[in-house]
């Protein structure tokens, strides 16, 4: 049920607990890309504190960050406002939200749209910052809670 661990800088391993039956799918601009049976895709952006920053996962860095990349989002979205939900990790607290494609609403998807948006940011320790989108064609789907699932236990193994 893990992965294939990715090493980072200083030899240590991201381990990220995604089920066997999500695919990669390569990468795009610096983010790998996962696919689930039903065609979820998994979006995933590792982040390294290179500088250090004490704050570099702290929840309320992690709440304003992703608030602000989340704004854009509304002006296409059903809702009318980000509705962040607290995600405890293994070692640190995040928070993601989930925004409706207005445009697709009670339409069918083209084979390269999907309805929902679910966008999200974790800490592990406070060594990487783990950025995450889902898309899906429903909110709250298995492969949307299996995304999550995986982004909280993710975790940072020390080099050996």
């Amino acid at each position: 049920n893990r992965r294939p661990p990715s090493t980072i800088a200083g030899g240590a391993t991201l381990v990220i607990p995604l089920r066997e039956t999500w695919h990669a799918a390569g990468d795009k601009e610096g983010s790998l890309l996962y696919r689930a049976p039903d065609g979820e895709m998994l979006i995933l952006t590792v982040l390294q504190n290179a500088d250090g920053r004490g704050d570099f996962t702290a929840p309320t860095r992690l709440r304003t960050e992703l608030e602000a990349e989340g704004k854009p989002h509304l002006e296409t979205a059903a809702e009318k406002a980000i509705e962040l939900v607290e995600i405890q990790g293994t070692s640190n607290t995040g928070y993601y939200f989930s925004l409706t494609d207005r445009n697709l609403v009670g339409k069918e998807p083209g084979p390269t749209e999907y309805r929902v948006l679910t966008e999200g940011m974790l800490g592990v320790k406070n060594e990487l910052l783990l950025k995450f989108s889902v898309l899906s064609q429903q909110k709250d789907t298995a492969a949307v809670q299996q995304a999550l699932a995986a982004m909280r236990g993710a975790s940072l193994e020390p080099k050996r």
